[in-house]
């Protein structure tokens, strides 16, 4: 049963972007990296659980946890505006299978600014088609998945949607799948089951005969793109009468947009 849902994560987890690794030897040294034109971020631990951040314009010094020196410090477009961040570990757990970190976003400016809504992720990827950033605590024989989404004035990410096994299902490795808003607040729970045939994680069918994905939760925004009834989709976000979904076709392509709740079930 649960061999069914890892290798569906497997199957469905978000293409890695680009990204570069730091280890903590390498911060201890001294590193840095280019973010925008003009701009370049330094990073030097100072101790074992402290970090400093510099852009030339503006400096912080941030938590940092170098369980062992080859635990490594992230950067990539964590907030998907096309300049380069970076994750900084925070925590090791599970005899260091589970890694977390919080990210520090880097403007065009040069300005470094922590998550408002203090995002932690665990064993993070981004999905740049998406734009998510997800995670996976193992936690005992299961795993307890996370999604991170964009908030809606895209400057900082926001826990979403969550998964872990259910307190309430009537099989050992059912799966309670919640999806919240900025505030933490839970919008809605659906039970999953991994042992169901065809079963993917989060999977609403399309009930309306076609409906079409819309690049912004607007009628204005429609595309030319849709999905027919009878199709699955992942849903990522709930966003009042809208879902922010993918579909991936019988190929493998994705394609991702804002759909009509009501046209979902």
């Amino acid at each position: 049963m649960l061999f069914t849902l890892l290798a569906t994560l497997a199957v469905s987890a978000p293409l890695p972007a680009p990204t570069r690794t730091l280890s903590c030897a390498a911060l201890a040294r001294g590193t840095s990296f280019s973010a925008a034109p003009g701009v370049t971020v330094s990073l030097r631990r100072v101790g074992r659980a402290q970090l400093r951040l510099s852009t030339g314009r503006q400096s912080r010094t941030v938590p940092v946890d170098c369980f062992n020196e080859r635990i490594q410090a992230v950067v990539g477009d964590f907030n998907f505006d096309s300049v380069p961040d970076v994750a900084v570990p925070t925590g090791v757990g599970y005899m260091g299978v589970n890694v977390f970190a919080r990210p520090y976003f880097v403007g065009r400016d040069g300005t470094l600014r922590a998550s408002r809504t203090e995002v932690e992720v665990a064993n993070a990827a981004l999905d740049p088609l998406t734009r998510t950033l997800s995670g996976g605590v193992k936690n005992g024989p299961a795993y307890n998945l996370d999604t991170h989404c964009l908030t809606p004035d895209g400057r900082d990410l926001y826990l979403c949607r969550e998964a872990s096994l259910s307190s309430r299902g009537e099989a050992a490795d059912d799966y309670d799948v919640r999806w919240l808003d900025p505030s933490g607040r839970v919008l809605l729970e659906r039970r999953f089951d991994p042992a169901g045939p065809g079963q993917r994680l989060e999977l609403w069918q399309v009930a309306a005969q076609r409906t079409l994905f819309h690049a912004q939760p607007s009628v204005a925004a429609r595309g030319r793109a849709y999905v027919v009834a009878g199709d699955r989709v992942e849903v990522l976000e709930l966003r009042g009468d809208w879902v922010w979904a993918v579909y991936t076709s019988g190929t493998g392509r994705r394609t991702v947009g804002w759909l009509r709740r009501s046209d979902l079930r």
